[in-house]
Parts: structure tokens; C-alpha cells; sequence
């Protein structure tokens, strides 16, 4: 349908008309100004605060993400201050428990221990072997608490030499069981047994 310049002229012309007068009025052509210049303020100021509301995001998150950080150091200095007073209540008793339980297996001065305790109780050790370990297998490797080092001891003297002997092994610093003890005479004239017992000692690597 073809356009009637002529009429849609004449319309505007009579809209145009109708409005002058009315934007020729003051308190119109103020309020108008008012409204066109709220408008320009908003629309020119959310471009520049924008930025500034960004940033305020970005500093409110970061902030957040520092409290997080703050919080879990603060559990991890309690958790760091809690392990400091228990390892100063165990410290006096320390000692005791690292030569009750090496961290080596400390083959000597366990031998050296099992001959003192058998000059201390009379007895004569007649033999002594120790379990072969091979810190390769998993249950060297393993997170066990322990390690066990089985061994066989045969020892010989009277009935009290052999009882002092197990008392003062059962006894002993370091942590040492008893498994299996077989008793047998040797002369019963002098009254000699001889005594064959298994036992394990222990290491936490």
C-alpha cells in the first residue's frame, strides 16, 4: 500500500501543533528538562560507576576467599598447637619409648643386652639367631606401627639362673616377647637344664 506523505504531513503537523503550546508552558518545558536530565545522569553514571561496582565484587570476594585462607591456617596453628602440648607431655618419657622400640633394628646392642642379662642371671647363652628381614617384603613396607624381628636363643644353668633370665628378659627396656620355651636336662647331677625359647623383638622404621 503506497505511502500518503501528504496525510501523514498533515498528521504530524497537527501533533506538532497541539504540543507547542504545551512545551511553551514553563513548568513543562522545567519538568521536561528535569526528566531529560535525570535521564543523561543515569545513563553516562551507570557506565561510570560500573567499573567502581566491579571492583567492589572483586574486593568482596577476595576478601572472602582470604577469611577462608585465614580460617583454615587458624585450624592449622590449633592443630600444630595441640601436637606441640602433647609432644611436651610425652617428652619426658621419650627416651623410653624410642629405645623400647628403635627406629633401626639394632642388631648389637641387643646382642650386647642378651648377654648382659645372662651374666647378670648366672646363665650361659649356648646359641643365638636372629630372623633374617628383608626391609624390601610388604610388611616392611607397610604403615604398620612395628616391625618383628624373631629370634631363637638356647640357654643353659640351673632352674634359678634360667628364671632370673626370663624375668629379666620379660623385663627388659626394649620391647621383647616371649613365644616358646622348651625346658630339658642336661645333668641332673649338677642340676644344669638347658633352655631353648622364640622370641620377637621389634622396630618401627
Amino acid at each position: 500500500m503506497p505511502l500518503d506523505y501528504k496525510t501523514n504531513s498533515r498528521r504530524f503537523s497537527r501533533y506538532y501543533t497541539t504540543l507547542e503550546p504545551l512545551f511553551a508552558r514553563p513548568e513543562v518545558r522545567a519538568y521536561t528538562m528535569l526528566v531529560l536530565s535525570l535521564f543523561t545522569i543515569s545513563f553516562f553514571g551507570y557506565f561510570a560507576i560500573r567499573p567502581t561496582l566491579t571492583t567492589i565484587a572483586t574486593l568482596r570476594r577476595q576478601i572472602t576467599d582470604a577469611r577462608f585462607v585465614d580460617q583454615k591456617l587458624q585450624e592449622k596453628i590449633n592443630a600444630l598447637s595441640l601436637a606441640q602440648t602433647e609432644y611436651e607431655a610425652i617428652s619426658p618419657d621419650l627416651g623410653l619409648i624410642l629405645t623400647a622400640l628403635p627406629q633401626e633394628t639394632k642388631f648389637p646392642p641387643f646382642v650386647k643386652s642378651l648377654e648382659k642379662i645372662a651374666t647378670e642371671s648366672g646363665a650361659t647363652i649356648v646359641n643365638l639367631s636372629f630372623q633374617t628381614i628383608n626391609l624390601s617384603t610388604p610388611e616392611a613396607t607397610s604403615t604398620a606401627r612395628e616391625i618383628p624381628i624373631g629370634f631363637s636363643l638356647t640357654i643353659s644353668g640351673d632352674y634359678s639362673n634360667l628364671a632370673d633370665f626370663v624375668r629379666r628378659l620379660t623385663r627388659f627396656e626394649r620391647l621383647a616377647t616371649i613365644e616358646k620355651m622348651e625346658l630339658s636336662i642336661i645333668s641332673p647331677v649338677k642340676k644344669e637344664l638347658r633352655l631353648a625359647l622364640t622370641g620377637k623383638t621389634y622396630f618401627a622404621p
